[in-house]
């Protein structure tokens, strides 16, 4: 089987239905959270980034281009940039809901007070579903800079858009990156570009473990492998 292939549609719309039973279950539990400072323990909030990953398999199966066993930033990066593009559809915005999420959590707690404090109530788990919302939503970000001219946004699209935005903005605004001069483009691919440098920054101030400096590497040197491909690209 095509490790790149979309799922079937109907495929798409069990795991879906069972996702969203699973989500009205976790919901009525009494210690469900979504704070990861929840009184009851990580369990909740660290099952909410398992189902958010979840999501995002249906929509990207990054699972065979991470080569996170090799632990050599150069082969992963190579590996993401080989992962099949995102489609714009509808269904996809669930598993972007979930993206967005992801990067607003540590953004919202202030980036670097988190990474490095991960290890209080931020999981391993955690980073490898970030990793895989990462690059999703910024492949899909910069899917909408493909095709935004032959098909106009609707408004789910434009609202988690906006929602971006936001969530960039804030970010770039209060995070240091050790760079004289830190540039965003506020356009869709600079937004996916942009998605990738906050987590690439996050993972790299991890303090706790070193796989998660890692995979921040990674996440660096794909977004340079990106950069030069949007550089050679006609006008």
């Amino acid at each position: 089987m095509d490790q790149s292939a979309s799922l079937p549609p109907d495929e798409v719309d069990k795991l879906d239905r069972a996702l969203r039973s699973w989500t009205t279950s976790w919901q009525q539990a009494p210690e469900s959270s979504l704070d990861p400072n929840n009184e009851n323990g990580p369990i909740p909030f660290t099952s909410s980034s398992l189902l958010g990953l979840a999501y995002v398999r249906i929509y990207l199966n990054i699972g065979p281009h991470r080569l996170l066993e090799t632990r050599d930033p150069e082969q992963i990066a190579q590996a993401l940039m080989k992962c099949p593009d995102v489609e714009r559809s509808d269904g996809v915005i669930s598993a972007l809901l979930y993206a967005a999420h992801a990067l607003s959590i540590p953004v919202r707690l202030g980036v670097d007070r988190v990474a490095r404090s991960q290890a209080f109530f931020w999981s391993v788990r955690h980073s490898l579903s970030a990793l895989e919302c990462a690059v999703l939503l910024s492949k899909w970000l910069a899917s909408l800079q493909r095709s935004v001219n032959a098909v106009s946004l609707n408004a789910s699209e434009d609202r988690m858009l906006h929602w971006v935005r936001c969530i960039v903005e804030e970010a770039f605004s209060v995070v240091d990156f050790e760079e004289e001069e830190v540039d965003v483009q506020l356009d869709p691919r600079g937004l996916g570009l942009a998605v990738l440098k906050i987590w690439a920054h996050f993972f790299k101030s991890n303090t706790q473990w070193r796989f998660i400096n890692v995979m921040g590497a990674s996440l660096q040197r794909y977004r340079e492998l990106l950069l030069e491909e949007y550089r050679r690209e006609p006008g």
